[in-house]
């Protein structure tokens, strides 16, 4: 709803509306209304924030009125050149403005298809119902925005919307009697407060009204479907289909839409049925290009502040995930992780292990299963129920996801390259809450890919540690080339036993930066960087 509730080209022609009408009672020179309309409209850009869209539609407007004074007919298409050239010389960086972009290609969209489709309605179906045509308007305005933005749409937010149209009809009525009502209650409001409050509480509910049909058109099936982020060449591609479509609509005078209104579907596509099937097999072959598997291994250490995740790519093209950062102030589930997943084109995950329930590793993780497609989820053995553990197993339910609890001894298989082998926790030596049993039993997985080797190791304490060296202390096991240090960094980990039994090449941490523990602990960092010496 986006292109609906900015302000932008609706919002600016209601003021241009209502300014005219009390314009055209106090003034008779239409030179000097249109002049002083546009110094109205450059300070409602102003007041209202000279958002890319709002500034947009003012200098459009206002172009349109000075060519109105000049008696010039106004192009649309060098309009919206100037007045794109007139938004970068102000910022350049608006270049970067994704309200910049959605506002014009939304505003091109609506000029270039809107027409075309409403003609091609009308020849179809002989439409004659002007209450049809007004609801048919607003759809097609909807549609004809949404198809130069599309792209843009996925490309920021991941997502895309089957039933647009359907908010987008329902609220489309509703934001002009806002309009008038806010501007009418600041106006009075000034005058007589009481009866400016009065009208704003009648606006108040109009605008409850919208917040409550997103809310129950959010629930419609299809209303959010979420999408890997697309990169250059099918941004690329889509463009120039479009631009064909949009040339051979336009320049050929509607001789292709004759044809198909005349013939049918059928003739048009056995007349350019080579065309046609060229250029599905080229799209076809795009995607399947787009479309890599890593040659390697592919591990990502994903910034979640505060917290812990990491993201595994295997060769086999199975796609893991081990802890997901914290979901209490800020969700780093809904802004990062799942954001950071599509961005590279992930969005089925085979794996997801949550090494502990403490929220900073499993918070997160609500969101991927709730947006993604998740097939199994590894969860260690545990010593007690704890809240978000049932919560976490009843979202696994609801969702259908297959649940793994292991423990030491497992082994899991990925793929031929690729197996986990968990060293902790052992039943045997389960730790009790007096023994911070919830980091203390927290899964420690090695990763072995080929001759690589990598341990992760949750929020493990010195108690924990302990147990693990003395549990693997006449085998490799805790010999790897990459250390996940346990517990952020914290000084009641990374004992000197174990960081000499593992002797990494590479340790990570996970910190938030100046978090409020001191991780990492500077001890810690001296035992990691002394054991190579």
């Amino acid at each position: 709803m986006s292109h609906v509730l900015a302000i932008s080209g609706m919002h600016i022609s209601y003021v241009v509306i209502g300014i005219q009408a009390i314009l055209n009672k106090l003034i008779n020179n239409k030179k000097l209304k249109n002049y002083i309309l546009i110094l109205i409209l450059a300070f409602f850009a102003i007041i209202t924030g000279a958002s890319s869209s709002c500034v947009r539609a003012c200098i459009m407007s206002a172009m349109l009125l000075i060519s109105q004074n000049f008696y010039r007919k106004n192009n649309f298409y060098v309009t919206i050149l100037i007045t794109f050239m007139i938004l970068l010389f102000m910022n350049p960086y608006n270049i970067f403005s994704v309200g910049m972009w959605l506002s014009f290609g939304g505003t091109l969209g609506i000029v270039l298809f809107q027409k075309f489709f409403k003609r091609f309605l009308e020849c179809k179906f002989k439409i004659k119902s002007k209450l049809f045509n007004s609801f048919l308007d607003i759809v097609l305005v909807s549609v004809s925005a949404q198809i130069l933005i599309l792209p843009i749409m996925i490309y920021c937010f991941n997502s895309v919307s089957l039933t647009f149209f359907i908010s987008n009809l329902l609220i489309y009525f509703l934001v002009g009697p806002i309009l008038a009502l806010g501007y009418i209650s600041l106006i009075i409001g000034m005058l007589i407060l009481p009866v400016g409050n009065f009208i704003a509480i009648l606006e108040n509910f109009l605008i409850f009204l919208i917040f409550k049909i997103a809310e129950i058109c959010s629930k419609i099936p299809f209303s959010k479907i979420l999408v890997v982020t697309p990169n250059f060449w099918m941004m690329f591609f889509y463009y120039v289909v479009i631009s064909g479509i949009i040339f051979l609509f336009h320049t050929k005078k509607y001789k292709f839409l004759r044809f198909i209104l005349e013939n049918g579907m059928t003739s048009f596509f056995k007349k350019y049925q080579t065309k046609i099937i060229s250029s599905i097999l080229i799209l076809i072959l795009t995607i399947n290009i787009i479309k890599v598997v890593p040659k390697s291994l592919k591990i990502h250490f994903v910034d979640v502040g505060q917290g812990d995740c990491t993201v595994l790519q295997t060769s086999g093209g199975k796609n893991i995930i081990i802890d997901g950062g914290n979901n209490q102030k800020y969700d780093y589930g809904k802004n990062v992780v799942v954001p950071y997943l599509l961005d590279r084109k992930i969005k089925k995950i085979d794996y997801l292990m949550v090494s502990h329930f403490d929220s900073d590793h499993c918070g997160g993780l609500f969101e991927v299963v709730n947006e993604l497609k998740v097939k199994n989820i590894i969860i260690g053995k545990q010593e007690k129920s704890y809240e978000n553990c049932e919560k976490f197993l009843a979202l696994a339910k609801l969702k259908k996801v297959n649940v793994i609890i292991v423990e030491a001894g497992d082994m899991i298989k990925i793929d031929k390259n690729t197996r986990f082998d968990i060293l902790w926790p052992d039943s045997k030596k389960m730790f009790n809450d007096s023994n911070n049993g919830i980091n203390n039993n927290s899964i420690t997985a090695r990763l072995v890919y080929g001759k690589f080797t990598m341990l992760f190791t949750g929020d493990i304490e010195a108690m924990a540690e302990e147990e693990i060296v003395k549990m693997y202390q006449n085998s490799n096991s805790l010999d790897v080339d990459i250390l996940k240090v346990a517990h952020h960094g914290s000084k009641s980990s990374s004992i000197d036993e174990i960081v000499e039994k593992v002797t990494p090449k590479i340790s990570i941490i996970g910190v938030g930066a100046d978090n409020k523990y001191g991780h990492p602990n500077k001890d810690v960092i001296n035992r990691l960087e002394n054991i190579r010496k």
